[in-house]
C-alpha cells in the first residue's frame, strides 16, 4: 500500500497506558519491500510492545481517542 499510495506510515496500535515506555501494542506495521529488506532492525513486529516509540503525551492522545468509543485515525 505504501509503495502505490502516497502514505508515509501505516500502523495499527492499541494504546495501553500513558507511560513513557511500553505504552502501545503493535497490531500492524506497514513497511515497504525496501524497508523489510534493509531496515529489519527498525521494524516494530506485530503483537509486541512499542518500547519508547511514542511519548507519554502521544500515548495519552491515543488512549483518549481509543476510550471515546469512536473509530480514530491519526
Amino acid at each position: 500500500m505504501r509503495e502505490t499510495v502516497d502514505i508515509e506510515f501505516i500502523y495499527v496500535v492499541v494504546p495501553l497506558n500513558a507511560n513513557e515506555k511500553d505504552n502501545m501494542l503493535s497490531i500492524i506495521g506497514g513497511v515497504t519491500a525496501d524497508e523489510f529488506k534493509n531496515d529489519k532492525d527498525k521494524i516494530i513486529e506485530p503483537d509486541t510492545l512499542t518500547e519508547s516509540h511514542y511519548s507519554s503525551e502521544t500515548a495519552q492522545k491515543y488512549l483518549d481517542a481509543y476510550n471515546s468509543g469512536e473509530t480514530s485515525f491519526f
